[in-house]
């Protein structure tokens, strides 16, 4: 029997993304019907984080915006008037029982302990300019988020989270507005070949859009799994390596209802690079499910 506990943490992104739970980004909106609009992908994106925390015994918020250090979130608050994750993702945390986690990414390339970004002006992002092209932007300066970056992000709160429970049972969600897909992609290639810490059991990658509802008037707000990495140990007694595999696997986390429902199930995976990654394939698909908010 089991008797690990569960820790759920949610990696959230900001602009365009977890804004929306804020009246921040309320303010900017004009008209009527996108504020009201926006009022009900506010409630059905707090219902749908809450649902992920239950059964859970802890429940942590992560910062997965590019806003990984004060000046960045100022810059950002400047350009879409939209309020600092920082103080907005704390006040939401303590509002519903969730714990915020300040762990930014320059505290893991500076030794600091978590925390000491978010509390010091003076402390930048380094976006790892000797990453090899196509992962960064050539003609970008060094401090530049460029391609890549969200990887490192969610590998140091991967690590973090694992030191910080390192008893526990790790359910991760990362959810970003990502258009193309360019992140999402990156973080589920970056995995298919590299082991997440082994206490990481499932990794969840999501695509959450709420401007479709708000801006162009579509029905609902989109949520949808880009991809589900279940972690899973090998046999002790198999003759083959006892450490730690992925599935890609055709599985949707527990999903809130009456709020959501689960459509358009279909994708697939690069069934090359996923054997030479050593990973075995569950019915030989990622779910791409589309979860999407009932009015």
């Amino acid at each position: 029997m089991n008797n690990r506990k569960k820790v759920v943490i949610i990696s959230l992104d900001y602009d365009y993304c977890g804004d929306i739970l804020f009246d921040d980004r309320l303010s900017t909106l004009k008209k009527d019907e996108e504020i009201s609009r926006a009022k009900e992908c506010q409630e059905s994106l707090t219902n749908y984080l809450k649902e992920l925390s239950k059964n859970a015994s802890a429940t942590e918020l992560y910062v997965g915006s590019m806003r990984q250090d004060i000046r960045t979130d100022e810059a950002n608050i400047q350009e879409f008037k939209n309020g600092s994750c920082f103080k907005n993702y704390a006040d939401f945390c303590e509002k519903h029982g969730f714990t915020f986690n300040k762990f930014l990414l320059p505290d893991a390339q500076n030794n600091h302990s978590s925390g000491t970004t978010m509390g010091d002006r003076i402390i930048q992002t380094i976006y790892y300019p000797e990453l090899p092209p196509p992962m960064r932007d050539e003609k970008a300066p060094t401090l530049y988020p460029a391609l890549g970056s969200k990887v490192v992000i969610i590998c140091q709160q991967l690590e973090n989270a694992s030191k910080e429970h390192p008893d526990a049972d790790i359910d991760f969600y990362f959810f970003d507005d990502d258009s193309e897909n360019t992140y999402l992609n990156e973080i589920k290639d970056h995995f298919l070949k590299h082991k997440p810490p082994s206490n990481i059991s499932n990794l969840y990658l999501f695509k959450y859009d709420w401007d479709e509802k708000v801006s162009y008037n579509a029905d609902e707000a989109i949520l949808r799994l880009h991809t589900h990495l279940k972690q899973k140990q090998a046999s002790s007694d198999s003759h083959t390596s006892t450490a730690a595999i992925l599935s890609v696997i055709s599985e949707a986390p527990v999903i809130p209802k009456p709020e959501v429902e689960i459509k358009d199930n279909a994708a697939c995976i690069n069934q090359m690079g996923a054997q030479e990654a050593n990973i075995k394939i569950e019915e030989s698909e990622t779910l791409q499910s589309c979860i999407r908010f009932s009015a």
